[in-house]
């Protein structure tokens, strides 16, 4: 996996090159995942807290599947603006390799291995997240079982981002196990262990 050269800008009489300007991508787009990321666990609690109450047959059933559906709502117009900004930010800045480890980082000296490290973890946790959000979409929406073909495309598209999760897990593993350990531990409070063990398995396969 190649990530975009980035290096923190110089400070310097000179007026900023397009490389010293890329030097502040990587915390740019932290701060901007980070906005996304208050969001999301209150919508994942409330969407399950509902369906959850659904199948439990509450006695106000009228009031929970608008709550439910205000939650279904919220979450595709979370992952759809999630979705857009990581095609626009994030997937310009990196290259998929087909095979995961298949290509390695170049260092060249225009290099930052903080800035890559957090791209890194950046690019990991955007693709974890879309995932979460994807799959808590389709376990959540009723009428799924009958969009067969976006099933399909959901399926292939989950496919793609575990091997784009882990490769940049296994780029921050390369590059430094401090990092990697408390992405991990982000990772399987998202996932639960049973379930980060499993995506990672696939995603190495």
């Amino acid at each position: 996996m190649l990530f975009v050269r980035t290096r923190v800008a110089s400070v310097s009489g000179e007026p900023p090159t397009s490389i010293d300007t890329e030097g502040h991508a990587s915390i740019s787009l932290r701060s901007e995942l980070c906005e996304f990321l208050v969001d999301v666990p209150g919508l994942i609690r409330e969407a399950t807290s509902t369906a959850d109450q659904l199948l439990d047959g509450d006695v106000d059933p009228v009031g929970l599947k608008k709550r439910h559906q205000n939650a279904i709502i919220q979450i595709s117009s979370v992952k759809h603006a999630f979705e857009w900004w990581y095609s626009t930010k994030i997937a310009p800045l990196r290259s998929i390799s087909d095979a995961v480890g298949s290509t390695r980082v170049e260092t060249t000296s225009n290099s930052s291995v903080r800035d890559d490290l957090l791209l890194a973890v950046v690019d990991c946790v955007s693709n974890s997240i879309m995932i979460k959000l994807d799959t808590l979409q389709a376990q959540l929406n009723s009428d799924w079982g009958n969009l067969r073909v976006d099933v399909l495309g959901c399926q292939q598209a989950q496919a793609k981002r575990r091997k784009m999760m882990y490769q940049a897990l296994q780029f921050v593993r390369d590059k430094s196990l401090v990092a990697a350990k408390p992405l991990e531990f982000g990772l399987r409070q998202l996932w639960l262990d049973t379930e980060f063990e499993h995506s990672e398995k696939y995603a190495a396969e």
